[in-house]
């Protein structure tokens, strides 16, 4: 039996790559969260949890008057656990909201 050509192998895994690419561009995120009905693609299961969370809290919240102060605190919460990427996404969505 002949032994597999190494330039053989190298395009044959090229390829897989590019297959296995194409496919996971074609799915949707593997970690999201629907922060004000706008699904934003997280890092982490942790990320998507704690925006999903922090969204519906402040989807259910009234009045409005007392928005702002929750979006702060629950974006305080999120730096204080390292999460600052979700922190910075729940200001920008929902402090324009309650301008």
């Amino acid at each position: 039996m002949k032994a597999a050509d190494p330039v053989d192998i190298v395009a044959s895994n090229e390829s897989d790559v590019s297959a296995e690419q194409s496919v996971a561009s074609d799915s949707p995120p593997e970690h999201s969260a629907d922060v004000g009905g706008r699904l934003i693609e997280a890092r982490s299961v942790t990320e998507a949890a704690a925006l999903n969370m922090a969204g519906a809290i402040l989807d259910e919240t009234e009045p409005k008057t007392h928005k702002r102060e929750l979006i702060q605190s629950l974006s305080e919460l999120l730096e204080a656990y390292g999460l600052l990427r979700a922190a910075r996404t729940l200001r920008e969505r929902y402090i324009r909201e309650t301008d």
